[in-house]
């Protein structure tokens, strides 16, 4: 057992203050959509958990991470592992830098987040500058994929007073405790509330993969309690539906999982402005556990036949097809390949199709597409997702042109 470092109480009433500044995330019944087959969809809106403007007098608005960090922070310095003053960093996709900086700032550390350069969108980039956050950029065609080899760059010329938080995974690629025991309050709040409506529980439970922890971690509390938890990733990325379905990618769309590596079809990640959602990398998967354990490990989450599902969007659906027709050895069967992904949903048509009217982020749309056309597949269901983060906080446009 780790003995933890004691607080002065200047100390402990910082992280007392950050604790009274969260606030109570709100689950509300979807009524403004037409949901078929006597179902029923609830969100809990994750986009704004911390109160920012009290602790550091400019409104930042922080998603389901702020909890997270404040935890991450804490449990960190416990361990003596950093300390006021110093350097820490981490990497991100842009929502973890906001949380990273805003939380690590008020504790008096210096933080720095490693992202991809080129494609956070404008207003995020602002309230990163707002946040007053330090930034170290990737190459722009590099994406995420070399953040692990920057973050070693990184603390290697900080040599002394650093921290590594790396919340989306522990040493030696385990599961991140801290990070998935921050996101269980997620579960309770939902279980809770739901009764307040008269349920007991949901029946499914839909959400992103990102690296897995917003799904992994309410999500083991949930399936202890009858919930169906569904994860949804990108068509071109396909890293926890290859886990769930070991050849059925290849099978029914044509390409193996593991090429091509530098394919304009893989490479739609890094341009998509889909911010938190699966990533396969350039060559392989980037081996995330809470995705890995999510699926294959003992602590599985996802059970159903379809808990894991892939959305596309018009361009990524343009630029396979040019891929299929291409390739010869695909030929025999590219019509048949074609049409099976012609039938996936459309992350940019979703709001115009299901007549979402809501302020939602990008990936927030995501959620409620999946969570409406599950509501196609069912009946008399009650279905519960999450709202990360809304349009007009921070995005520039619905979807990138």
């Amino acid at each position: 057992m780790v003995n933890k470092m004691s607080f002065s109480a200047e100390r402990e009433r910082k992280y007392s203050n950050l604790k009274e500044s969260l606030n109570r995330p709100q689950l509300t019944e979807l009524t403004d959509v037409s949901i078929p087959n006597g179902n029923r969809i609830f969100q809990l809106d994750m986009s704004d958990t911390i109160r920012t403007s009290d602790l550091i007098g400019v409104y930042i608005p922080l998603n389901h991470y702020g909890p997270t960090f404040l935890d991450v922070y804490r449990t960190k310095e416990e361990a003596g592992e950093i300390r006021e003053g110093d350097f820490v960093v981490d990497s991100s996709q842009g929502n973890a830098a906001l949380a990273l900086t805003v939380i690590g700032s008020y504790l008096g550390f210096q933080p720095h987040a490693i992202v991809p350069e080129g494609h956070l969108p404008r207003r995020m980039l602002y309230l990163l500058e707002e946040a007053g956050a330090k930034l170290i950029y990737t190459e722009r065609t590099d994406y995420i994929n070399n953040f692990e080899s920057k973050i070693r760059e990184t603390i290697r010329k900080q040599r002394t007073h650093r921290g590594f938080l790396n919340h989306s995974m522990d040493s030696g690629r385990k599961n991140n405790e801290t990070t998935l025991r921050a996101l269980e309050p997620i579960a309770t709040e939902i279980l809770q509330q739901l009764r307040e409506y008269g349920i007991e529980r949901p029946d499914y439970f839909i959400g992103v993969w990102g690296n897995g922890s917003s799904l992994f971690g309410p999500g083991r509390i949930l399936k202890d309690n009858g919930v169906e938890v569904v994860g949804w990733e990108l068509f071109s990325q396909a890293v926890a539906y290859e886990l769930a379905k070991p050849g059925e990618y290849t099978e029914r769309y044509g390409i193996p999982i593991t090429v091509p590596m530098k394919h304009p079809f893989t490479e739609l990640t890094a341009i998509h402005g889909v911010p938190g959602s699966s990533y396969r990398g350039k060559g392989k998967p980037i081996d995330f556990p809470h995705i890995r354990n999510a699926i294959t490990g003992t602590q599985r989450i996802i059970t159903g036949k379809e808990g894991t599902r892939l959305i596309a969007d018009s361009r990524m659906l343009k630029v396979y097809r040019d891929l299929v027709t291409s390739v010869p050895e695909l030929r025999p069967r590219t019509d048949e390949y074609i049409q099976e992904a012609e039938k996936l949903p459309r992350l940019d048509e979703a709001m115009e199709r299901f007549g979402i009217t809501q302020d939602l982020g990008r990936t927030s749309v995501g959620n409620l597409m999946v969570a409406l056309k599950l509501t196609e597949e069912v009946e008399n269901k009650v279905i519960v997702t999450m709202i990360y983060d809304r349009l007009s906080q921070k995005y520039d446009t619905p979807y990138p042109k």
